[in-house]
């Protein structure tokens, strides 16, 4: 029986087997050959196989298109995935790319606060020791007094205390007629001053005066702890 080992193209193309018949020889059972061999099995197989190359004929085309369709689709596949890749990969090249300017434009930009800072801090205690300073100097003013005696409607002061540049007005002390006087603060020192008596420059000679060029002024002396 050799026809019973052609191979065949599908398993559907199989017979079924006989499980549900009784085994030969027994009753309702299966009819064999004397070999042993299903009858009924082989019979089928036979009618299978006369089919078999129609079978292949047709199954064969089948199974070259859809090799020949599959193939490209496979390719179109890969090129795809390889693209998608390769954009992922610039565009993590060119976030990279972002995150190194960043980071270097914030350095810069760190260097350069820092320095800002440096400057403020510096200028910030220049300015305290300016502060400091002028608070010392401060401390040595000296409140000074000047006073004229004499008749007098009007009498202002004038000196190098200030430059020479204003007129200072004395008033009139209460309970008096000719006393007249102003309180000045100035830092020690020696000042040159003169009376201006009802617009009449004038220099108290009971005073210490100076003479410069023909110009005969009062000279005050303020040291510390003067009043």
């Amino acid at each position: 029986l050799a026809w019973l080992t052609i191979p065949f193209s599908r398993a559907a193309d199989l017979p079924p087997p006989l499980a549900d018949s009784p085994p030969c020889g027994q009753p309702g059972g299966r009819q064999c050959s004397a070999a042993g061999v299903c009858l009924a099995r082989a019979a089928m197989a036979l009618a299978v196989a006369r089919r078999g190359p129609a079978i292949q004929q047709r199954c064969a085309p089948r199974r070259r298109c859809v090799a020949v369709n599959a193939a490209p689709s496979r390719g179109s596949d890969l090129r795809r995935v390889s693209d998608s890749l390769a954009e992922r990969e610039r565009e993590l090249q060119e976030l990279k790319a972002e995150i190194l300017a960043t980071n270097h434009a914030l350095k810069e930009l760190r260097l350069d606060l820092q320095q800002q800072v440096s400057a403020a801090r510096a200028e910030l205690e220049s300015r305290r020791e300016q502060v400091a300073a002028a608070e010392a100097h401060l401390e040595t003013l000296q409140a000074t007094q000047v006073v004229w005696r004499g008749d007098a409607n009007e009498v202002q002061l004038a000196g190098s205390f200030d430059g020479w540049t204003s007129k200072v007005p004395l008033e009139k002390r209460e309970g008096t007629e000719d006393e007249f006087a102003v309180e000045m603060h100035l830092y020690p020192g020696e000042y040159e001053y003169k009376f201006i008596i009802d617009g009449k420059w004038t220099a108290d000679e009971n005073r210490e005066t100076t003479n410069q060029n023909g110009a005969l002024n009062n000279v005050l002396q303020v040291t510390a702890g003067y009043y």
